[in-house]
């Protein structure tokens, strides 16, 4: 999709104030520049967001002092607009006033009241609106409207929304807020920034959203669920939007939003080092940072965080090619974590809500399974669609789960930060087909997929206990690619592909698997026994690299059940990276 048109609001004088000089001399973005952090606070005090209300000024990335050509920061935010009762400003003008009716114009003066002497070009604020029964768009522009297109925030009915807007302000040093129903509203400016250099869109762009009920600009990455510990989020744009191929560096809102922990959010370019956090928060705080990004070749952000945490991330702003030095051009290998092996060790709670006795995740509900899950990567494997003795109504010998069935597990698995597995036991059905009956899953970046030989039947034969089923690696490539070609069309971090195996007869033609780019292929010993039947079947069905090795346990079938040390000390080789407990 194209990208809203960002206000020019460079005035007829050259692209640079006097005195800056940008070429030979171009200003670096290393890493991000933060420009301000601050929490989600609106409530009373004297106008300067403080410690005490959760801001704190943060230093530029790596310490360099190379946003001086772009924008002046303030030491802290200073409220200049709080028109609820008992909210003051930094210099007790506007305050208390009352909501704005709609359509009516407030004036606010900033030139002159935030105590920087850089007070001209654009004002970067953070504006809170409060509605009341009737939603609001609120126009924020400059009062001579010369300076283009304005920016706004929507806010729905009996809600409160916090946005940051870059805004030119007019000649007099003012800008104008208009709502079109009444809103009490809450501003503070945050900074202030060059003219020539930054563009910012009519409204923030919105394009992380990880929130329950989140929304982007073009729909994806939106409710993708908590961050886990210590994750790294790839984050494309130039695949996604046009009218980014001669942008230098982007003004990004960057918020972690409940965080179930304490820790850090990063936002960088992947040719970049990731430089000095932009936030950080502790549990259950909401906070909100904007940063100067660069954006490499790749068109893409990294955002790292080191604590369970929703994320939203809004482009406030562009700031042209020709304004900053490029990003160095050397080899990227993206965002890092976004491989599955070695980056992460996967272990699995099995079954489905079916049977208790098909596997322990059947045992309990999803939000009880979920408790019972170690800190590595978390994973819920769904028996998605479950192969039966009869024919069911397709005839195929299987059951398919619904959307809103898997939606529940996807759902409380977000919520923990676990990744979810969906099992195909296909019958007499093929792989590819139950695949992509689960597309609208698939193309998420937090669900995989296992396909389960054993249960895959030739008529005249059909699923039972007893009988051991099997799959040729040809149908079994066609998942693959297909997977493979999903990871391309969303530019999805790596994706895991299991297939079940405890027999060398149930795949056919092994050898010839082929493991796509995109695609983490993993060969998972399902056999249970005792010890020594175990480590058989994981011999016999071993892979060489590329592929992977998994390996799954029973708590009840299994005879003197392996536990941690058995199965990362060195008895089966390779070590597993995919560990199940069914």
């Amino acid at each position: 999709m194209r990208l809203p048109g960002p206000i020019d609001a460079r005035p007829s004088r050259s692209l640079f104030p006097s005195g800056v000089i940008i070429g030979i001399g171009a200003l670096v973005v290393v890493g991000a520049v933060v420009w301000f952090t601050r929490g989600n606070d609106t409530g009373p005090g004297d106008g300067t967001v403080s410690d005490e209300t959760g801001a704190s000024a943060v230093a530029p990335s790596n310490g360099a002092n190379s946003d001086g050509a772009l924008l002046a920061r303030l030491p802290s935010p200073a409220r200049l607009v709080a028109t609820g009762d008992g909210l003051d400003t930094i210099d007790g003008e506007l305050a208390g006033i009352g909501a704005i009716a709609a359509g009516a114009t407030l004036e606010v003066p900033i030139r002159g009241r935030s105590g920087s002497g850089d007070e001209t070009g654009l004002a970067a604020l953070t504006v809170t609106a409060t509605a009341g029964p009737d939603p609001s768009d609120v126009v924020v522009q400059p009062c001579d409207g010369a300076a283009g297109s304005p920016s706004s925030l929507s806010v729905g009915a009996l809600q409160t929304v916090t946005g940051d807007l870059v805004v030119p302000l007019g000649a007099d040093g003012s800008i104008c807020v208009v709502p079109t129903a009444p809103v009490d509203v809450v501003v503070d400016v945050v900074a202030f920034a060059d003219q020539g250099s930054v563009r910012p869109f009519p409204s923030p762009v919105t394009v992380v959203d990880s929130t329950a009920d989140g929304a982007t600009a073009d729909g994806r990455f939106a409710g993708i669920g908590v961050r886990r510990e210590s994750s790294t989020l790839s984050v494309p744009l130039a695949s996604r939007f046009d009218g980014l191929t001669e942008v230098g560096a982007l003004v990004v809102s960057l918020s972690t939003v409940d965080p179930l922990d304490a820790g850090t959010a990063t936002v960088f370019a992947p040719e970049s080092s990731p430089g000095s956090p932009a936030i950080e928060y502790e549990e259950g705080a909401t906070e909100r940072a904007v940063v100067v990004v660069p954006v490499g070749a790749s068109g893409e952000l990294c955002l790292s965080t080191t604590g369970r945490t929703d994320v939203v991330v809004d482009l406030l702003a562009l700031i042209p090619a020709s304004a900053v030095a490029p990003v160095a051009t050397g080899t990227s290998d993206g965002c890092p974590g976004q491989t599955m092996f070695p980056d992460h060790r996967v272990v699995a709670l099995y079954g489905t809500q079916r049977s208790e006795r098909l596997g322990v995740l059947g045992e309990q509900p999803p939000s009880e399974a979920a408790a019972r899950l170690a800190e590595v990567l978390p994973a819920f494997e769904l028996i998605a669609t479950l192969a039966t003795g009869t024919p069911e109504d397709r005839g195929v010998y299987n059951i398919r789960s619904s959307p809103e069935f898997v939606q529940e597990y996807l759902d409380v698995a977000r919520r923990h930060g676990y990744y979810l597995i969906l099992d195909i036991q296909p019958g007499q059905s093929d792989f590819l087909t139950e695949a992509k009956y689960y597309e609208e899953f698939l193309r998420q970046p937090d669900v995989g997929i296992a396909l389960d030989p054993e249960w895959r039947t030739q008529p005249p034969d059909r699923p039972k206990g007893g009988f051991v089923g099997q799959v040729d690696a040809a149908e079994v490539n066609q998942v693959i690619d297909y997977v493979a070609q999903l990871v391309d069309e969303e530019d999805l971090p790596e994706k895991l592909v299991i297939v079940h195996q405890f027999q060398d007869r149930m795949i056919t033609n092994r050898d010839q698997l082929v493991e796509r780019p995109g695609v983490a292929l993993t060969i998972h010993m399902d056999g249970f026994g005792g010890r020594p039947e175990k480590l058989n079947s994981y011999d016999v069905v071993r892979a060489e690299p590329p592929l992977d090795m998994g390996l799954k346990l029973f708590y009840d079938e299994d005879i003197d059940l392996l536990d941690a040390a058995d199965v990362l000390g060195g008895l089966f080789d390779p070590v597993p990276v995919l560990i199940t407990y069914q």
